[in-house]
């Protein structure tokens, strides 16, 4: 059991010091974490509406449609409906927004230097710490906790 404690407050520490170095790499783009998610999550998912977005980033409803908004006003994120289905409405990046994520993820970014510096791990490690971590999300749905990733 103690273990177990041990890893929960591992966890804990970990996912507040990857909040840290994101939110300072966020504010230099004038940008909430939030916001940088959902820009990250869009460049990936290309169109999705806000019940798949709330699905994926785990916020409230109020707190993604705020968030949005703020997006949309800077141009970072366009609203239009969907090709398919007309009563839907999509979101997806614009190319001012493609350019700022590549501003922020680009290897020479601060955001990736310390991230870099934070996961350096022996060879193999990485990879085994991914490993993992997508067989807890595995575990967390066969156990009734299910998160969509």
């Amino acid at each position: 059991m103690d273990e177990l404690i041990d890893v929960l407050t591992s966890f804990k520490h970990v996912s507040m010091v990857m909040r840290q170095i994101v939110d300072e790499a966020a504010k230099e783009v004038n940008l909430g974490a939030g916001q940088l998610f959902i820009l990250q999550y869009l460049e990936t998912a290309h169109c999705v509406n806000m019940t798949e977005l709330l699905g994926h980033l785990r916020m409230s409803n109020a707190s993604i449609s705020i968030l949005v908004d703020k997006l949309v006003k800077r141009n970072l994120v366009q609203r239009k409906y969907s090709e398919i289905d007309r009563r839907r409405v999509v979101l997806s990046l614009s190319d001012k927004g493609h350019d700022m994520l590549r501003s922020v993820f680009a290897a020479d970014a601060k955001l990736m230097q310390r991230l870099s510096e934070l996961f350096t791990l022996p060879d193999g490690e990485l990879e085994q710490l991914l490993r993992i971590h997508q067989h807890i999300l595995l575990n967390s749905e066969s156990g009734g906790t299910h998160f969509e990733c």
